[in-house]
């Protein structure tokens, strides 16, 4: 090989050697054997038991000086979202009662959107003012706590909530 070859060959396995250094992030496991892992994008939450597919609406809330203020993970109407107009429409296909686990965790993603109120709207249906939400883009790094409803059993009848609670900014 050629001195330029070499070097490549070196950056290369050099580089590919300093990536494979990265760890995934450890979950948080608690004493009844659910775990809560945080990933740049979403939280991974893995509970014993099943979920009711499109009806899971995990709440994480952060600690303020008012109490706990839940913010929203998914927005599904339209809204202002850091003062642009957004419009979402969503629908889920299939409603099933599926087992929860670390191929299938529930997940809160990231980033989170508090409410900030209501905004006017110019309606292209009536040409009218309406009030949409408003919301701003949070990325916690405090306190937060997950409340996540799930089911006992795979019929999804027996509903439980998990919660826990953790410190972000570490």
């Amino acid at each position: 090989m050629r001195r330029f070859d070499w070097m490549m060959l070196l950056v290369l396995m050099v580089g590919c050697s300093g990536s494979s250094d990265r760890k995934l992030p450890s979950p948080i496991i608690s004493e009844d054997g659910a775990s809560v892992t945080v990933f740049p994008d979403y939280i991974a939450i893995v509970v014993p038991g099943y979920e009711l597919t499109c009806f899971t609406n995990s709440i994480l809330s952060i600690q303020t000086a008012a109490g706990w203020q839940p913010l929203e993970d998914f927005i599904m109407q339209p809204h202002y979202l850091d003062d642009k107009f957004k419009f979402v429409v969503g629908m889920c296909d299939l409603v099933g009662c599926g087992k929860i686990d670390h191929t299938h965790p529930l997940a809160v993603n990231l980033p989170l959107y508090e409410y900030v109120g209501e905004r006017k709207h110019l309606s292209d249906l009536t040409g009218g003012i309406e009030m949409l939400p408003a919301y701003r883009t949070v990325y916690p790094t405090q306190l937060v706590k997950i409340d996540v409803p799930y089911f006992l059993d795979v019929a999804c009848t027996q509903q439980q909530t998990y919660t826990a609670t953790m410190d972000l900014s570490q």
